[in-house]
């Protein structure tokens, strides 16, 4: 089984240790670009997309795949580490926050219709 990760970032140990509970032994190739075209991360070999997209290419993506591949995204929860810190944009002190993979989503049917507000 392989599993196409879609982020400029690596996957931390506890979204790998989720992972490989939930999928076993599964390659994983990671895509570190910005997806300026969902073609560019379509292959009939991957069988589970973990991506992090906005509403139009996670439709676009679903529509591509679907019945062919699974889509998945990690779910985060903010925790506050009890620091605080100065926000260089207004120098205000604010709470500092961790995240923690907490688990990962998937998409079972994604329908989504537009229009072009003028």
């Amino acid at each position: 089984m392989k599993l196409l990760w879609v982020s400029r970032h690596y996957m931390t140990e506890e979204q790998l240790a989720s992972i490989k509970k939930h999928f076993g032994n599964i390659e994983i190739v990671q895509f570190e670009k910005t997806v300026k075209n969902i073609e560019e991360i379509i292959s009939d070999d991957i069988d589970v997309y973990a991506v992090v997209f906005p509403t139009d290419k996670l439709s676009e993506l679903y529509s591509k795949v679907k019945g062919k591949a699974r889509i998945i995204t990690p779910v985060a929860e903010r925790i506050f580490t009890g620091n605080y810190i100065t926000n260089p944009s207004t120098s205000f002190k604010e709470k500092e926050y961790a995240f923690r993979h907490k688990y990962w989503l998937e998409y079972k049917k994604i329908e989504i219709k537009t229009e072009i507000l003028n």
